[in-house]
């Protein structure tokens, strides 16, 4: 198949089922959670929607809807105490381990998204697709999606600001499942007492009222009687979950406005820890874009333009810098711009300054990829030829001051930078090797001129 075709492929069909994948998956994490937490699971809900398959496997109900974005563990315990510590750990551990998943996966060397999606079936690109989408929506999005359902985030915040009556109504449900799980094995004494036990530890609620309505309706002998009260109590505790529904018709305003914060909070506090990581990188970009300002600038001549640009340099260093201190490759930059502007604006000493600043920085630069490992020969090779042309201009400079031997020093020194540069570019790509061979060509080329100019300096003098 063409390239394109199996990028559609994987798209449309291997990331939908590896999502169905990651959904039965968390749902088994958490039901075997609940099992160990004490608690009974009666049903496991695939999908958001509608659902269109209904199966039971054993003493556990299955439904599957056709969006594969969430699922639901329909898990409930008898007991008190705990029970809104116990539904905060079902909430967050299918998050936790598809965090693990992925820290796992960076901390190997492989990190997500290695494998290609068009160069045929891609099972572990589609599975880490997935994964992303479904812990980026029940890490960030606290909603209830259709069909009732709700992401982790939004059943955690529940269970820790929910009211105290939620516990009762999970505690009536259990007692209200286990009834008609007896009851669907005609274990009719035990559906009653189930009830009744129910009853007696929380009071009338209503599902249990209903249920002991329900089972006193008939005599349930038979097994038709039994099958239609069972089906009679699920629909009970079918319309007994989706309370908040119900609820929201008759909340306050300030009810509306504290649910509506809950839900705000997560993708807030995600979209403020993603600002913070990227932090670095968004100052970087702008640092960039005011050293493109300021090469423009700096070449129209415009002495005002300048000094307003070096003003607004200055107010950058002292308000940025101390929060995020720029690398010595990207300073280097900066004082170049900087020493374009003095020089516009006529202060050669000022320039000067900048100038000895950046080779500074940019040999600062140089010692830092040398002290780090797994540093692209492309970045080192370009951070050695920054250098090599500050020496260049410092050369420049030198001779201008009519220091013309150590301006020539200054170049020798530059030279035997460069040829142990052109010994490095086997290290490189093809393309990459092709440009470091045309800039390190271009700046012996500028080496040389600049030795000739000082030649006929000395030669005058």
């Amino acid at each position: 198949m063409p390239e394109w075709d199996w990028f559609v492929a994987n798209l449309l069909v291997g990331v939908p089922l590896a999502a169905f994948g990651v959904c039965l998956l968390r749902e088994s994490v958490r039901s075997a959670l609940a099992l160990a937490l004490g608690f009974r699971v009666f049903e496991i809900r695939l999908g958001v929607g509608q659902p269109r398959a209904h199966f039971q496997l054993g003493p556990l109900d299955f439904a599957c809807a056709p969006i594969a974005l969430a699922g639901a563990t329909i898990a409930h315990s008898a007991r008190a105490p705990r029970h809104r510590i116990d539904r905060m750990a079902l909430a967050v551990t299918p998050i936790g381990l598809q965090l693990v998943w992925i820290g796992t996966r960076l901390l190997s060397g492989s990190p997500p998204g290695g494998e290609p999606l068009y160069e045929g079936p891609a099972p572990l690109a589609c599975l880490e697709i997935a994964n992303a989408l479904t812990l980026v929506l029940h890490l960030t999005c606290a909603v209830e999606l259709p069909g009732g359902l709700r992401t982790d985030i939004r059943l955690f915040l529940d269970a820790l600001v929910g009211p105290a009556g939620s516990e009762r109504a999970a505690r009536a449900s259990y007692y209200a499942r286990l009834s008609r799980h007896h009851l669907e094995r005609s274990d009719v004494a035990d559906a009653r007492r189930a009830v009744r036990q129910g009853i007696r530890q929380l009071g009338p609620e209503p599902l249990l009222v209903e249920a002991e309505r329900l089972l006193r309706r008939s005599a349930l002998d038979s097994v038709i009687d039994q099958l239609a009260c069972a089906d009679a109590l699920r629909r009970a505790i079918k319309q007994s979950e989706p309370r908040r529904r119900r609820e929201r018709a008759s909340w306050s305003r300030r009810e509306r406005l504290r649910q509506s914060l809950y839900s705000l909070l997560p993708i807030a506090l995600a979209i403020s820890t993603l600002a913070v990581i990227q932090a670095d990188r968004l100052v970087h970009s702008l640092e960039h874009g005011l050293i493109r300002v300021s090469e423009r600038i700096g070449e129209s001549g415009d002495p005002r333009a300048c000094e307003a640009m070096d003003t607004r340099w200055h107010q950058w260093s002292t308000r940025i810098d101390p929060l995020r201190p720029p690398q010595p490759g990207l300073r280097s930059d900066r004082q170049l711009s900087r020493a374009s502007l003095a020089l516009c604006r006529g202060d050669r000493e000022s320039a000067e300054r900048h100038e000895a600043s950046a080779l500074l920085a940019a040999n600062e630069a140089v010692k830092q990829m040398e002290r780090r490992r797994n540093v692209e020969p492309a970045d080192r090779l370009g951070a050695e030829l920054q250098v090599t042309r500050l020496m260049r201009r410092l050369a420049e400079r030198e001779g201008q001051a009519e220091s013309h031997r150590d301006a020539l020093r200054t170049l020798a020194r530059a030279e035997r930078r460069l040829i142990v540069l052109r010994g490095q570019l086997g290290a490189l790509e093809p393309d990459a090797r092709e440009a470091a061979s045309y800039a390190i060509r271009a700046e012996a080329e500028a080496i040389e001129q600049a030795r000739e100019r000082l030649r006929g300096r000395l030669a005058a003098l």
